[in-house]
């Protein structure tokens, strides 16, 4: 599925929390993994209250002692594990990733948030959702803030969740999600959230709780093609999954971010798939980007795929 995964790590604990998993798809999609650095223009003292790497001495020491430690604790020493320092100076290390996209050809970008939440992150969008935007391949972004804490090595990805619309914009992720499943033998989960009267957006500014007996009906038979359309994807992918990979459908209503955040809750060690069209910052923001705000709330890890 994915033949070469790259790590981006800045020398801080925050940016590692993205490596177990990372090792973990490695080694269950027979994948190489490249550790990168790039060497930033007047880096600051301090990266998340961790004095940050200076020189190409230090990311060199830094990155051969994550590459001692990932090599004796991988369960197949086989996958190839490299690193790749970038020496020039770089003034935008976004700019910098995405330019390597070219140079190293990886097929997957897994890195954590960066701590950034609520109004700033809508304003500036997240460093990884730039990159996806800049890069267009997948990245995994891993929650770090609660990722670091409880979802350890040892604790491998069990399910996966794969939120879809009501119809089928984002059926392109599909793929991705079933070949995940496949490889870390995952339970999986399609999902869809179906408005109720009260959280229904507008339409031509009439309310749906101005048109409350309408509105409903109209919801109802959206539920039910919903669940029409969710059970086709499961004939279909039925018969690509091993008997022992469960597969699930899911119907909720209300809130569409809330309910895929209560759902993304119950599964356990769960990683969420989304397809998305790379609207970052104040244009995802206006567009009410499902991905972005997402991305902004929950601290489930998530696969984007650019559609």
């Amino acid at each position: 599925m994915f033949k070469t995964i790259l790590v981006p790590l800045d020398g801080s604990k925050l940016a590692e929390s993205a490596l177990p998993i990372a090792v973990q798809l490695a080694q269950c999609c027979v994948s190489s993994l490249i550790l990168f650095h790039g060497i930033e223009f007047r880096p600051p003292a301090l990266i998340h209250g961790e004095r940050h790497i200076q020189t190409r001495d230090e990311a060199e020491q830094y990155l051969q002692e994550v590459l001692s430690h990932l090599k004796m604790h991988v369960k197949k020493p086989t996958i190839p594990i490299s690193y790749h320092i970038h020496e020039e100076a770089i003034q935008d290390i976004r700019q910098g990733i995405v330019e390597h996209i070219e140079e190293l050809q990886p097929d997957l970008i897994v890195m954590s948030s960066h701590g950034k939440r609520g109004i700033k992150k809508a304003v500036v969008g997240s460093i990884p959702l730039q990159i996806l935007k800049k890069g267009n391949i997948p990245i995994l972004l891993i929650q770090s803030d609660e990722y670091v804490t409880e979802n350890q090595p040892d604790h491998p990805v069990h399910n996966i969740l794969l939120p879809l619309d009501s119809g089928s914009h984002h059926d392109g992720s599909l793929k991705a999600a079933v070949q995940l499943a496949k490889a870390l033998q995952s339970e999986l989960t399609l999902m869809t959230v179906i408005p109720t009267v009260g959280t229904q957006k507008p339409f031509n500014g009439i309310s749906s709780l101005q048109l409350p007996i309408s509105s409903r009906l109209s919801l109802e038979i959206e539920t039910d093609e919903v669940t029409k359309h969710l059970n086709e994807h499961f004939k279909e992918i039925e018969g690509q999954l091993d008997p022992s990979v469960k597969v699930h459908i899911r119907v909720a209503r209300g809130a569409v971010v809330k309910e895929i955040q209560k759902t993304a809750k119950t599964l356990d060690h769960c990683l969420m798939v989304l397809g998305t069209h790379g609207k970052i910052g104040m244009e995802a923001f206006w567009a009410d980007s499902i991905a972005f705000r997402l991305a902004s709330r929950v601290f489930t890890p998530i696969l984007f795929i650019p559609l």
